[in-house]
Formats: C-alpha cells, structure tokens, sequence
C-alpha cells in the first residue's frame, strides 16, 4: 500500500507533505516507512524518514460492518528544527517568532541554518476506525518526542479523525484534520491541521 498526502497546517501557515509505504507481513502486522516535509518555509524547513511497526485488529471482510484498532510504533530521523524564544530577536539566519518561555538569553541562540540540524525521534499511536462497504471513519491519537542540534527536546501530542473512501479496491482518498499541541522546556503552541491524501492498494 502506497499512502501520498499533501496537507496544509495552521496556525503554523505552511505547505507540507507526507508519503507512507505500508507493506503487510501478516494479517495483523504491517511494517511501514516513509518521509514528512516542508521545504517551502526558509530557516522553518524540515525533511525526515521514519520507520516502524503497525499491529491491527481487524475484520476481514469488507461486506459487513465492522470495527477496527490498530497500535503503532516507530522511529525516525532527518534534518531541521527551529530556535524559539519570546522576545523579537533575530541572528544571521533569524530566530523565528515564538509562542511562550523563557526569554531570548535563556536559549542557546546559534547561526545553524535548518539543514545543518540533525533531527531525530520517535512516536506511537492508537487508531479506531469503522469500516462499511466503502467508507471507513477513523480517529487516531499519536504521541511523539523529537530532538534536534542546540534545540531541547520537544514532545508532540496529537488527535486526528476523518473519512476513508475506497471507490476501488486499489483506490482510496481520505479527507480529515489533526488537532496539534507540543511543548518544551521554553515554550508551547496548539494548532490545527486539516489533511486530505490519495493512496493506492497493489
């Protein structure tokens, strides 16, 4: 299963991507990779790949309906991350506005561009979802934590639900959103996400 899905944040005002590739190793596991990026955003920019593990608890067949549960897992690993701080400062490549914190001299400021930053972390995630004929609904809640160089380390909560048509067996788009929250030691923000995605079955 090949998974694409563009998707606009906000209030975080910027394009970003993922791509997913799940492959099915037996009925209730999958094992899955891809990448999440934005490139669009100067000193804000990220590019990461993940990797990990899927356990389902599903019926099997699509005629009746039913419901499903699934338990995620995994890791990942790139460059980006940002420097925050509450006060307007900027360095030679910016510091970009923050939320909430300790002031600018608490934070160790640097002159890293984002492709400089090595990033890295993991995540796991409980999904529902109820499947009928061609439809499914699903909601999903993820937690993660990443690091980056000269950035603490940040922790990531999120809540996500949406719809899944499948009009072909090798076909299927979902159209949902993200509600978003994450924190650190010098600041904290919550945002939205809507999401839609197109995907292929093979």
């Amino acid at each position: 299963m090949v998974n694409v899905g563009p998707y606009q944040q906000d209030p975080f005002p910027h394009l970003s991507g993922q791509s997913n590739l799940a492959v099915a190793l037996t009925d209730w596991l999958q094992l899955e990779g891809g990448g999440d990026f934005s490139l669009t955003q100067e000193e804000e920019n990220w590019a990461v790949g993940y990797g990990g593990l899927r356990f389902l608890l599903a019926h099997r067949d699509s005629e009746k309906p039913s419901f499903a549960f699934d338990l995620e897992l995994g890791a990942g690993g790139g460059i980006g991350g940002m420097l925050d701080c509450n006060e307007d400062t900027e360095g030679e490549h910016g510091v970009p506005n923050i939320q909430v914190g300790a002031s600018c001299d608490e934070v160790r400021l640097d002159d890293l561009r984002w492709s400089d930053r090595i990033a890295y972390g993991g995540y796991m995630g409980l999904g529902i979802g109820y499947h009928w004929t061609v439809v499914t609904m699903y909601f999903r809640f993820r937690f993660a934590a990443s690091k980056a160089t000269h950035i603490p380390i940040r922790y990531w909560t999120g809540l996500s639900g949406g719809v899944r048509l499948q009009p072909y067996p090798w076909l299927f788009f979902t159209i949902g959103g993200s509600i978003l929250f994450y924190f650190n030691e010098y600041e904290t923000s919550f945002g939205t996400a809507p999401e839609l995605g197109v995907g292929f079955s093979f």
